[in-house]
């Protein structure tokens, strides 16, 4: 009976341990300790518990290394690592100590609870370096991040990045000076013809000759529940479509218009860029909920268009107000860019410090 006990208590504490150790490989587990009244073992909290709002934020600071930066639990190098932030990121002070600022954030954590192991997350003061942060204005976009990207499509599969995943197909991307730009754009390469040809318009109706027959859209500005307004931009006779804006209640997009069938066969998010060889549509977007770059390559094949694939870029979005974009009878495509992270100023407000890219079909 002493053997069965001894050997019953030698089981429960190696089964502790293995408990333990086994939490000692999983990142961010608070210490174990044992409740005196279960005599289970649990977590002890480490860490600063803050609430979503107190204490009050005293500064607004961005991640200005590129490399990124490590959470830290306590203010020393040593300190345990919570998790990871990325170049460009905004972070709220709520405390500055030395050479460190406190910052509030959400940690998960796996905890033990009653012998049990839990994921939970709370809010947190956890520690950054000063020296690895600065202002709105520090955040660039720069050869090293202009390729990061946070998910992409393709083939039927979406793929989401956590951490920065760098593309390297379908194109290749390079920032450029203004004065570059400048020079590019002195030649610049269109296909839309919008010189009005076989269009009609006539009060809120767009009148289009599509082979035998004419096609109308007709707009209701007026109208008391989602209003629509329908704009000629033009046509691409290699495609054989018609261009239509249609600015609506909640936002706008851009229709191709088939002049054989008299249909509409695409629509689009923003304008659609055929390339210098014809073979392609390029369409960006500034995704403002995701606060990405969003990029949709299509190819054409016999006058169609075809999916080849979407991304999101991490550091850059288009400029929304005083856009520029073309291409250059380099095949390349130059367009005004701002960091992610610095689409608006620190007023709310569109910025206005353009950066330039140039992108180039694989």
């Amino acid at each position: 009976m002493k053997n069965n006990m001894k050997n019953l208590s030698q089981l429960l504490l190696l089964t502790i341990f293995l408990i333990i150790s086994s939490c000692d490989y999983v990142q961010n587990t608070d210490k174990q300790i044992v409740d005196n009244k279960t005599k289970k073992l649990k977590s002890k909290f480490e860490g600063y518990t803050v609430s979503h709002k107190w204490p009050l934020s005293i500064k607004i600071v961005y991640i200005t290394d590129e490399n990124g930066v490590e959470l830290k639990q306590y203010p020393n190098l040593s300190s345990i690592q919570l998790d990871t932030l990325y170049y460009g990121e905004k972070v709220d002070v709520i405390e500055e100590k030395e050479n460190w600022f406190g910052i509030r954030r959400r940690i998960t954590r796996n905890i033990i609870e009653y012998n049990n192991v839990i994921e939970t997350t709370r809010w947190e003061k956890v520690y950054i370096p000063k020296n690895k942060t600065g202002t709105l204005a520090q955040i660039k976009i720069t050869n090293n991040n202009v390729k990061n990207i946070v998910s992409l499509n393709h083939n039927g599969h979406n793929e989401v990045y956590e951490k920065p995943f760098n593309i390297d197909k379908f194109i290749d991307i390079e920032v450029i000076s203004e004065a570059v730009f400048r020079q590019k754009k002195d030649s610049i390469i269109s296909f839309v013809d919008n010189s009005l040809v076989d269009v009609i318009l006539k009060d809120s109706i767009i009148e289009l000759q599509c082979n035998d027959t004419i096609v109308k859209y007709v707009s209701e500005p007026n109208k008391w529940e989602k209003p629509f307004t329908y704009n000629y931009i033009g046509e691409i006779k290699h495609l054989n479509k018609y261009i239509l804006k249609l600015d609506g209640y909640e936002g706008y997009e851009y229709k191709f218009v088939d002049k054989e069938i008299g249909a509409i066969t695409d629509t689009f998010s923003e304008f659609p860029q055929l390339s210098i060889d014809k073979k392609y549509l390029v369409i960006i977007y500034p995704n403002p909920y995701s606060q990405t770059g969003e990029l949709t390559l299509y190819s054409i094949s016999q006058g169609e268009t075809v999916f080849v694939m979407q991304t999101n870029f991490k550091s850059w979005m288009p400029a929304r107000e005083n856009q520029e974009l073309f291409w250059n009878k380099d095949g390349c495509l130059y367009l005004n860019v701002l960091p992610a992270m610095a689409f608006w100023n620190e007023y709310r407000e569109l910025n206005d410090k353009y950066q330039y890219i140039k992108i180039s079909i694989l």
